[in-house]
């Protein structure tokens, strides 16, 4: 028997709770997968709250978490037909409450513009604080939605998207992390994600990138020129903003912390921008570029693809050591940290140099047989920075749209197995102590007959009935 829908307390609609055994037709993944997932979100206290915190929700330590699906309007109302959410979340922390209309898609299924804006309406016709819809799209930030809504539409309300990928990702490093304290909330976040990970679920990741891929490889690759109001163009630079959110969320599963599409500032307040400069450089140069903060590696990791030479590499950039005198030593630095690392034919090193002076680079295979080999078309000069790299050279296969994702996937995070691990930050030596001497005399004394630097006498030593008042050194102007 169905369950009967119960009113939701000051929205004047209705719904079921979440259930994580939803009573559906098989055919409804759609509803499955939200029902599931809802349940998750309010079942397991500390995946709900961190991952409704990624959307701005004041989601406290006291707050109480409600989830619901077949939303319907309350007493004799009733929702337009085509906006009927799929989910509501609740979240009471005393007497305030913040809530946000769900709306998830699967399989193939595409969000639009007016579906979301005539959610939006919703939200704002129920007081309801923000919409989040749920896709097989990819987004770098919550706040960044893949569809574009205008903000004079959105107004004061919030509009956000999960990939399913980010909220499972989120629930493997939940787990992988010992983020869960209840045994048994543990287990339902595992089931969720067992839930998610199979392909009968309608989820799933990046497999392939559009069809315009391989007609701009084809472009770039006859010299043909690339305009920026090309709808391809756009197309493809969209896609690799997605391409790289995916890789940044298998990145976090290989290595169970958050990775991040390390965004400047700019590109963070406004997407478009964004868009806009990816654009540029690919019509400029013919590359994509993207860098992925990685918590606590020495540098970020970077990954650049050139469609005019076939090319995708995967690169680290630190600083070379300042307190070497020779330009060799700071060779043995790098090297150092080069020792376990595979493959060495494949992996480039190189050499940076102050002024016009022009970059070295040699594999590392090379370097490890002669360190004098970075150093040979600077003599003398010191190195500033050292990047290493590991290339793939796909040729005209670069096109393939399958092939693509898969490659760039791989190569980002065996580079970092194999690389990007073991490098370090350069930390300057901090300044040291003189100590005392045999006698038990301070080094800054000479003979004992006072201070070799006049002013450095201990507070110790300064007689109470003179006039310098030390207590004034210990308040504020």
């Amino acid at each position: 028997m169905r369950e009967i829908t119960h009113p939701i307390d000051g929205y004047e609609l209705c719904g079921e709770s979440a259930r994580l055994i939803p009573v559906v037709a098989n055919s409804s993944h759609e509803q499955k997968a939200v029902s599931v997932t809802l349940a998750a979100v309010h079942a397991v206290e500390e995946f709900g709250k961190d991952l409704l915190r990624s959307v701005g929700a004041p989601a406290r330590k006291t707050s109480r978490i409600d989830c619901y699906t077949e939303i319907k309007a309350a007493g004799k109302k009733t929702l337009p037909k085509d906006s009927r959410p799929d989910g509501l979340i609740v979240i009471r922390t005393g007497k305030k409450s913040w809530a946000a209309i769900v709306e998830a898609k699967v399989r193939g299924q595409q969000l639009t513009e007016k579906q979301i804006t005539d959610y939006v309406d919703l939200a704002r016709a129920y007081n309801v604080q923000a919409v989040i819809t749920i896709s097989n799209d990819f987004a770098p930030r919550p706040s960044h939605h893949p569809v574009n809504v205008s903000k004079r539409k959105l107004g004061k309300l919030e509009l956000y998207h999960w990939s399913w990928t980010y909220i499972m990702t989120e629930a493997v490093l939940k787990i992988r992390n010992h983020g869960i304290a209840d045994r048994d909330q543990a287990y339902l976040l595992a089931e969720l994600v067992r839930y998610l990970s199979h392909d009968k679920s309608g989820i799933s990741g990046m497999d392939e990138m559009p069809s315009s891929w391989a007609s701009i490889c084809d472009s770039v690759r006859r010299d043909m020129r690339l305009t920026r109001s090309n709808a391809e163009v756009r197309e493809v630079v969209n896609a690799w903003q997605e391409l790289t959110r995916y890789v940044a969320l298998e990145f976090s599963m290989r290595i169970g912390r958050t990775v991040t599409v390390a965004l400047p500032s700019k590109h963070v307040k406004d997407p478009n921008a964004r868009e806009s400069d990816d654009i540029a450089k690919l019509c400029d140069h013919q590359i994509l570029e993207e860098h992925f903060e990685v918590p606590d590696a020495a540098a970020k990791v970077s990954l650049t693809t050139s469609l005019k030479a076939g090319h995708v590499s995967a690169w680290m950039e630190v600083k070379a050591p300042r307190d070497r005198k020779q330009p060799k030593s700071c060779v043995t630095w790098i090297l150092g940290q080069l020792k376990k690392v595979e493959g060495a034919e494949k992996v480039q090193v190189y050499a940076r140099f102050p002024g016009r002076t022009e970059n070295q680079c040699v594999s590392l295979d090379v370097l490890r047989e002669d360190k004098q080999s970075l150093l040979e078309g600077a003599p003398g000069k010191m190195p500033t920075a050292f990047a290493v790299q590991c290339e793939l050279n796909l040729g005209n296969g670069i096109s393939r749209r399958r092939k693509i994702v898969g490659e760039i996937t791989d190569l980002v995070l065996d580079f970092y197995v194999n690389v990007g691990q073991h490098l370090r930050t350069w930390i300057p030596t901090p300044p040291q102590v003189d100590r005392p001497n045999k006698a038990g005399k301070d080094a800054n004394t000479a003979g004992g007959s006072g201070p070799l630097i006049p002013g450095t006498e201990p507070l110790a030593s300064l007689s109470t009935s003179n006039s310098t008042d030390v207590s004034r050194f210990s308040q504020e102007p």
